[in-house]
């Protein structure tokens, strides 16, 4: 059975897929997260998840559209991103990670020499 875990990570991966933004957050919404026991969420997700969900929980279904679609469609396309991006923090919180930036991180053993070699790959490039 799944868990929150696996239900934020699927939306995620919805959210880096194809389609318009709005599309694959109402797709986030209605085939994953619509499921997330909220009760199991550590607390500061619990508050974001609510101040997600609460606006799609509180809006009628309309014609043929869920609540997700109806909120959702009335979105710009910057605050469908904005929400998308919230989603993604929620996913990575819920890991017990945050995220990290790269560093260069310098090996005392590199020469210049190292560096004068391309690799096979790149010099058929």
């Amino acid at each position: 059975m799944p868990n929150n875990y696996e239900y934020f990570r699927n939306a995620a991966l919805v959210l880096v897929g194809s389609g318009t933004a709005k599309q694959r957050l109402i797709d986030a919404y209605n085939q994953h997260l619509c499921r997330v026991e909220e009760i199991s969420l550590p607390e500061q997700v619990r508050r974001d998840f609510n101040e997600f969900a609460d606006p799609i929980r509180q809006c009628r279904k309309t014609g043929n559209m869920t609540p997700a679609e109806v909120l959702v469609r009335k979105m710009s396309e910057p605050e469908a991103v904005k929400q998308a991006q919230a989603i993604v923090d929620m996913f990575v919180a819920l890991c017990g990670r945050r995220p990290v930036g790269l560093e260069l991180v310098e090996n005392s053993r590199q020469t210049a020499d190292d560096f004068d070699q391309v690799p096979a790959f790149l010099s058929r490039a």
